[in-house]
């Protein structure tokens, strides 16, 4: 190993050394906003190891079902947005919220009928959480099969048809997949990387589409949709990352890869 001198180091407490889930950047910072982008999407690293490790006497294994539970608790308590009778926000003329039941079909989570069976659940609870977290009108998961990714799993009122094949050379989709990198679209009227045909489509005018990625290939994509400009929040790209990473945990952890 070469020797290193101390300027050459940099060394960062725990507690405060925030990752950037937006430039992907790790910075020691006290703010509520990267010192690089400006994103709010921050995580601090000392949560995400389960907080500090100074005096603890031994490593202790965290098991499969107590990850599982955890990650569940912390979804469903990020859902203050969603009524518990099922209804959603959303804003009049005169910009003052008001709550609308949403149609029965748009509160199904559908999957691709006898594909994938071990995953069926998985990909449900996926988009689900997708569209919910982040007031979407519609969510969606593409997976790569035979070199095609095909949506999977779909919810909401405004998603691709399951089946459906994404166009890996046109709109964010494709760009996600091309590029390893989570994009947004604010406007789709004027955003020359969306595919305008298809947002019209779908009734969309803000999408979000994040990568499953692994060993450096994308084995997905997860998208949500909503009719409304600006949308969508650092922190809505921030969850499709999170929501993406989990569904890539539970691909490789049932040898789909």
């Amino acid at each position: 190993m070469p020797h290193l001198r101390a300027a050459d180091v940099t060394f960062l407490r725990l507690h405060n050394t925030m990752f950037c889930a937006e430039c992907e950047l790790i910075s020691y910072n006290n703010s509520s906003n990267c010192l690089a982008c400006g994103s709010s999407a921050l995580l601090n690293l000392s949560r995400v190891l389960g907080g500090p490790i100074q005096k603890q006497e031994r490593a202790r294994i965290v098991e499969d079902d107590l990850i599982q539970r955890v990650v569940s608790n912390i979804l469903e308590f990020s859902r203050p947005l969603k009524g518990s009778d099922n209804t959603a926000l959303v804003h009049s003329p005169d910009s003052q919220p008001t709550r609308k039941p949403p149609a029965a079909a748009a509160l199904a989570c559908r999957t691709l009928p006898d594909s994938l069976p071990q995953l069926q659940p998985a990909m449900g609870w996926i988009v689900e959480r997708a569209w919910t977290l982040t007031r979407a009108e519609g969510a969606a998961l593409a997976l790569k099969r035979q070199g095609k990714l095909i949506c999977h799993a779909q919810a909401g009122s405004s998603a691709p048809d399951l089946g459906a094949e994404v166009d890996l050379g046109r709109g964010i989709s494709g760009l996600c997949a091309r590029t390893a990198t989570a994009w947004r679209c604010d406007d789709a009227a004027s955003d020359p990387y969306v595919d305008q045909m298809r947002c019209r489509e779908l009734g969309s005018a803000s999408v979000v589409a994040a990568p499953l990625t692994h060993l450096n290939s994308v084995l997905g994509v997860l998208e949500i949709f909503s009719p409304d400009k600006n949308a969508f929040s650092d922190q809505d790209v921030a969850t499709a990352q999170l929501l993406a990473g989990l569904m890539m945990v539970a691909i490789t952890r049932n040898g789909q890869v």
